[in-house]
């Protein structure tokens, strides 16, 4: 847990592309966030927002200005699957496909502490942040154990098989 105060970026941030809740598409608005006394800055996902139909229509979101205080847990930047690269527009919010702490420092010109946080309040009204964890179950991780098992001992079999075959054409020739 981190509880931090400092200010909200006002001019740059940014929308992680592709996300969805509850089979509706939208972003996870992602802010720079620098803290009483930092001179680096910190990435702060303010929760998911839902997405135009129109994919040239981007969410209209107001960050809150002045100080402001975030509690939440750090995590890990995540590399997600991506459909497609990061197209940098002259304008912003940026639409970004994952968060990649190199480009972004090089792109802003800042130095980026290597985490995410995640808010336990609501920084902005309009976010969901219902976090879910994809999480499976161990039913299923035995379940696909077993395949593996079976189709590693399907594959010992036909190579036992194989072997004796060649053996036996040797043997008769």
């Amino acid at each position: 847990m981190i509880r931090q105060q400092g200010v909200l970026e006002q001019e740059r941030w940014f929308l992680l592309d592709n996300r969805t809740r509850q089979g509706k598409v939208g972003y996870e608005v992602v802010a720079l966030f620098q803290p009483q006394g930092s001179k680096r800055h910190i990435l702060v996902n303010l929760g998911w927002v839902a997405a135009d139909q129109d994919r040239r229509i981007l969410p209209e979101i107001e960050l809150p200005k002045g100080v402001v205080t975030i509690q939440g847990r750090l995590t890990e930047a995540s590399q997600p699957l991506v459909l497609g690269k990061s197209q940098w527009q002259p304008t912003w919010p940026q639409r970004i496909q994952r968060i990649e702490l190199d480009g972004l420092e090089q792109r802003l010109g800042l130095t980026l502490m290597p985490w995410v946080i995640r808010p336990n309040e609501p920084v902005l009204p309009e976010a969901d942040l219902s976090w879910s964890p994809a999480v499976m179950l161990p039913e299923k991780h035995q379940a696909y154990a077993v395949q593996w098992f079976a189709m590693a001992g399907v594959l010992v079999l036909l190579i036992g098989w194989n072997l004796l075959r060649m053996r036996r054409e040797e043997a008769g020739t």
